[in-house]
This record gives structure tokens, C-alpha cells and sequence, in this order.
């Protein structure tokens, strides 16, 4: 009789841890964050807005070579994305779990960022901090905001001081004006000459800081831009050669993959684009 009782007992366990997991549901699955990064406000003068939308844009570039999260593009939370008076149901919308909002302000030749975390799905703000630096830090400014928000509690990651060691910021003021003035340019291609504003500054960026891959980057999708305006071949070809200079000098840049395979499927090279 005892081995029946055990039996018993044995299936009466089973059903029993069956139904205790059934009660309490599945287990959560790990869900990796996803980031918006809003355009950083510009608290100083009109003079300083390139630079808040720059350093915004380096940021971008440094969450997105992180492992374990995922940032939207700048073009999905641009500052004239459709709901952007909406921060929250905006990146509800493009699924983000996260949006990080960030402010630009001047003292003097000092320069003052706050950024805070904020959940998507209750607004609560996790984390807030402030940085400040001199103008001439600036790069270093840029490199202690990735860091910090690279290892705040809600979305910290493993592995940031390698992801971060890529230099994509620039210690160059009005290298990062000039990028900043392009960016500014791009969001808006339907006004007139706004892709050779862009395309201008970009160049005048590089011409300070040779080494600023985001500028080459931008390059690229300035000439792209321009091709499917005018359907000339000399600017995707420039495209390319602009998007290959940026990932030479920075390989981590999902999205300038993403351009660079774009361009060889617009260009009917469609083996490129998907060895891309």
C-alpha cells in the first residue's frame, strides 16, 4: 500500500505546483528597455539651440551602441514628429518603455544639462540629474551624460564603459553648433534649401573636427535626400562615400547601417543592401 500513498502523494505535488503556476500566470519575460530621447529645451538663448540639438544627437548615438537597449531614431521623436505636445502617448505610440528628456542652459561660458528619466507608463520620473562644465569640457560633458544615464537603475547595462570608449561627441563648440545647425535643417527638408543649409554646415562641422562621424553620418543623408529630390547619380554616389567615411570612423551606429543599406536599395543595388 505504501508505494500507492506515494503515488498518490507524487500526483496530488504535481497538480498541485500545476495549478499554483497557473494561478499566478506566466512568468513576466524579460523585456529590453526602449529609449526616446526628446529634443533637449533650450534654456539659454536662441544662439545656443544647435548646440542643445546636437548633444542631443550625440547622446542618441551613445545609448544606441549599448548592449541591452534600444533607442528610437531621432527622426521618430523629432521635434516636428506628429504629437510631440504629447511626450508620453508619443513614445506610447513607437512602443517605448522610457523617454529621456533633457535641457540645455548657459552661465556665462559655463554650460548646465538636466536630464531626467521618466516611465512611459505611469510618468513617474526615475532618475534626474544635472551636469555642468565648462564650454570648453564640452565633450567631456557629453561622455558623463551617456555614463550616467548608462548606469541609472531602471535601464543600467553591463558593458557601458566599453560601448562609451567609441569617441562620437566633439570637444569643438561650433563643430557641435555647426551639427547642430544641420540637424535643425534636416528635420524641415520641405522648406526650400534647407538640404544645402544642412549639407553646408556639415561640411563646415568636419572642417573643425575631421573625426565626428555623426557629421559624415548626416552628410550622408543630407546627399541622399538631395538624389531623391533631383534623381542626379553624383549625390548618391557622394551618399555613399559619406555614410562609408562615417562607419569607418564609427562601426556601432545601427541606423547608419540602416542609411547605408537604404542608399543600395534606392540605387537598385539590392545584394549591397542586403549584405548590409
Amino acid at each position: 500500500a505504501a508505494p500507492v500513498v506515494l503515488v498518490v502523494i507524487a500526483s496530488w505535488a504535481l497538480l498541485l505546483g500545476l495549478w499554483w503556476r497557473s494561478a499566478r500566470g506566466p512568468a513576466p519575460a524579460s523585456r529590453v528597455p526602449v529609449v526616446a530621447v526628446l529634443p533637449f529645451a533650450n534654456n539659454s538663448t536662441s544662439a545656443d539651440g544647435p548646440i542643445a540639438a546636437g548633444m542631443r544627437d550625440v547622446l542618441i548615438a551613445n545609448l544606441g551602441a549599448l548592449p541591452g537597449i534600444s533607442v528610437l531614431s531621432r527622426a521618430a521623436t523629432s521635434a516636428e514628429s506628429p504629437g510631440r505636445d504629447d511626450p508620453r502617448r508619443l513614445a506610447r505610440d513607437l512602443g517605448a518603455s522610457h523617454l529621456i528628456d533633457g535641457s540645455l542652459q548657459r552661465s556665462g561660458s559655463d554650460l548646465k544639462v538636466t536630464i531626467s528619466l521618466v516611465n512611459v507608463a505611469t510618468g513617474l520620473v526615475l532618475w534626474s540629474r544635472s551636469y555642468s562644465a565648462p564650454e570648453k569640457d564640452i565633450f567631456s560633458l557629453q561622455e558623463r551624460i551617456a555614463e550616467g544615464i548608462a548606469r541609472a537603475g531602471p535601464i543600467g547595462t553591463s558593458g557601458a564603459a566599453q560601448a562609451l570608449d567609441s569617441k562620437r561627441g566633439t570637444n569643438d563648440v561650433e563643430a557641435l553648433s555647426r551639427y547642430g545647425q544641420a540637424v535643425e535643417a534636416l528635420e524641415r527638408p520641405d522648406i526650400p534649401g534647407n538640404l544645402q543649409r544642412a549639407a553646408g554646415s556639415l561640411r563646415a562641422a568636419i572642417d573643425r573636427d575631421p573625426n565626428l562621424a555623426l557629421a559624415f553620418a548626416r552628410l550622408g543623408d543630407a546627399y541622399w535626400a538631395t538624389y531623391q529630390a533631383t534623381s542626379e547619380p553624383k549625390w548618391a554616389t557622394e551618399a555613399v562615400t559619406a555614410t562609408n567615411k562615417a562607419l569607418t570612423l564609427d562601426q556601432q551606429q545601427p541606423d547608419v547601417w540602416i542609411s547605408l543599406a537604404r542608399i543600395h536599395q534606392g540605387t537598385g543595388r539590392r545584394e549591397d543592401a542586403l549584405n548590409e
